[in-house]
């Protein structure tokens, strides 16, 4: 990414001394949309959601309901006695935990 007044001069210096595989404005960046709305560029998440809501239904099966609240109402998870992760479980974990963590950020 170049923030410049001169843009395209920064590119040719980059261009002498690297192979680059293409140039522009942004499209998509770091888990951000990049877009031009009404005269203006606008930045958004929406790609990276929509990839982070496919990887967990992957891992779910079931597509995931649409909820008003973090959680169910009525669901008491203080309550819950299933068992520990396995290795596999443990990594999806931390997975989602690193996707959330990102949209957090960029969001």
């Amino acid at each position: 990414m170049i923030a410049s007044k001169q843009p395209e001069a920064i590119m040719e210096l980059i261009k002498k001394e690297y192979s680059v595989k293409g140039e522009g404005p942004p499209l998509y960046y770091l888990g951000n949309d990049y877009k031009m709305h009404e005269g203006r560029s606008t930045i958004g998440c929406k790609k990276y959601i929509t990839e982070a809501l496919r990887r967990i239904e992957a891992i779910t099966k079931p597509p995931i309901k649409r909820q008003s609240t973090p959680l169910p109402t009525g669901d008491h998870p203080e309550l819950d006695t299933s068992e520990f992760l396995d290795n596999d479980g443990y990594q999806h974990c931390q997975m989602l935990i690193g996707m959330l963590n990102w949209i957090v950020g960029i969001g």
